[in-house]
């Protein structure tokens, strides 16, 4: 019993110390380990990444600093779209679109949205451009449209007659206006440079009973005279930039404009300039473009981006959709009211985007028939513009209200 009796502290001791040693591993691997979630190391990773992914996602529109309203114009740079959200407020993503997205690249790159799509596309960052003019990234400007860089041009002096039919005009500059007087022309890669002094008021015109002509990555340039850019029905555009015309271009029954970059119209004594105007027809589409009645160079937001009145002819099938319009006193004219109002059918604006340079408002004349889209909207501010606010100019920049327009 006494050699038990001393036996048993002993037995007791060991047995306490390496009790002792597991709870103080268990200790230690439990703190290194952070629990369920790993690592400390692992977890400092992990959140180190889910920040950079929050901070890199599309703040929305609404969640920009001020509005340009309220604000200065943009600097080269500038960025509408990315301030940090207020403290305490995560970033949320951009409103999804089956378009594609309009992420800023070095270039200015953008793609169009698939023809007849009619969800609202994201507004990209506002890009200041060479040319003075402030546009959305993803929307058509001078990087992306007219004749590719490097491609060699041939020279062509004073005004072009096509007469054959099925005609390609490839690489050519010209000095003077082109006058189509055949069918299925196509011209591309083309600089037609045209003050409408010569044979043609117009730099392109497609005459009278012809039809089927394609223009696409060209510069249509108006040399700060000739009243209108391009003339005449059926044509197609793509990826034109049409500048320093009094009007950019005429639309007439079966006509397209896409992908294109009107801008810097050229204000003369006593004109009325519009991006876009039309007198009637039908089959026409205005899709994906940038369409600028406002001129940075002279601070002037002319009479409108869309234009629509003093009709000829019954207007009908007509869509003006996913592009970026900025300037005009209304930028939209849509000519509904007693004077063309029995004069339209289908006209209908959707999903674009209307920047700040108006004079009174984003449009007039927007009532039935004309169809006002809800997936029109400020790009600034991305709220939505209503048909019952079509006369007021909140969002219009202040400069503009008080100006005293033609």
């Amino acid at each position: 019993m006494k050699a038990i009796g001393n036996r048993t502290p002993a037995k007791i001791a060991a047995w306490a110390a390496l009790a002792l040693t597991l709870i103080l591993v268990t200790v230690l691997v439990l703190s290194d380990s952070g629990g369920p979630g790993g690592s400390t190391a692992q977890r400092s990773a992990l959140d180190s990444r889910e920040s950079v992914q929050t901070s890199s996602t599309p703040i929305r529109p609404s969640q920009a600093q001020e509005p340009l309203a309220a604000a200065q114009e943009p600097t080269i740079g500038a960025d509408a779209g990315s301030s940090p959200p207020p403290p305490g407020q995560q970033p949320q993503p951009a409103p999804t679109s089956d378009l594609p997205s309009a992420s800023p690249s070095p270039a200015g790159d953008q793609s169009s949205p698939a023809q007849g799509a009619t969800k609202e596309r994201s507004i990209g960052r506002l890009v200041s451009y060479a040319d003075g003019n402030v546009i959305p990234s993803g929307f058509p400007s001078a990087s992306t449209t007219g004749v590719p860089p490097g491609r060699p041009l041939s020279r062509h002096s004073g005004d072009l007659q096509v007469t054959t039919k099925g005609a390609v005009i490839d690489g050519l500059q010209v000095s003077g206006c082109v006058i189509v007087r055949a069918n299925d022309v196509t011209i591309r890669n083309s600089r037609i440079a045209c003050d409408g002094s010569g044979g043609s008021p117009f730099p392109i015109r497609i005459m009278s009973g012809f039809g089927g002509l394609l223009i696409e990555d060209s510069e249509i340039d108006g040399m700060g005279k000739a009243p209108v850019g391009i003339y005449g029905a059926d044509w197609t555009g793509r990826r034109l930039n049409v500048h320093s015309a009094i009007d950019g271009v005429r639309l007439e029954s079966s006509t397209t404009l896409q992908d294109s970059y009107v801008h810097n119209l050229s204000r003369l004594p006593g004109s009325h300039n519009d991006a876009v105007q039309t007198l009637g027809g039908s089959e026409i589409v205005v899709e994906n473009n940038t369409l600028l009645a406002y001129n940075p160079a002279t601070d002037d937001p002319m009479n409108g981006v869309i234009q629509t009145g003093e009709l000829s002819t019954q207007l009908d099938d007509v869509r003006v959709a996913g592009n970026y319009m900025d300037g005009g006193s209304f930028t939209v004219r849509g000519g509904a009211g007693p004077r063309d109002g029995d004069l339209i059918g289908d006209y209908t604006f959707e999903d674009n985007i209307i920047g700040p340079n108006c004079g009174y408002g984003p449009m007039h004349g927007v009532e039935p028939p004309v169809t006002w889209g809800a997936g029109n909207r400020w790009a600034v501010t991305g709220e939505t513009i209503l048909i019952s606010g079509q006369d007021e100019s909140v969002n219009c920049l202040k400069e503009h209200r008080s100006r005293v327009f033609p």
